[in-house]
């Protein structure tokens, strides 16, 4: 049987408790990316693939449109990111808090 001392423990404790932080947080951004692509990515590559086909005076007509849609998009996405960090920071935190992992994060030596 492999012994551990005090110190080792704090030391794998500590390991653990970064391990799970951040496989909560990958979790939460696979989530995020799934949200992205459904609700963005995938509307814009379906219309892409349509306006491929356009005639010449079809996609002049559309530019301006096509470009705003791309702008909106855009901001959109990045107000989604902004709010999805600040969930996710307050949602990381909370979870620690509640089970516990902020207990011996610190290795005193």
């Amino acid at each position: 049987m492999i012994s551990v001392n005090e110190l080792q423990r704090k030391v794998l404790l500590r390991e653990i408790n970064k391990a799970c932080a951040v496989a909560y947080v990958l979790m939460e951004s696979a989530q995020l990316y799934k949200q992205i692509s459904a609700k963005y990515i995938m509307p814009i590559l379906d219309s892409s693939c349509r306006n491929i086909v356009m005639s010449e005076e079809e996609a002049q007509q559309k530019q301006y449109s096509i470009v705003d849609g791309f702008k909106k998009t855009k901001t959109e996405v990045k107000k989604v990111l902004d709010d999805y960090e600040i969930k996710l920071e307050k949602k990381v935190v909370a979870l620690i808090e509640n089970r516990g992992l902020l207990n011996n994060l610190s290795i005193k030596e």
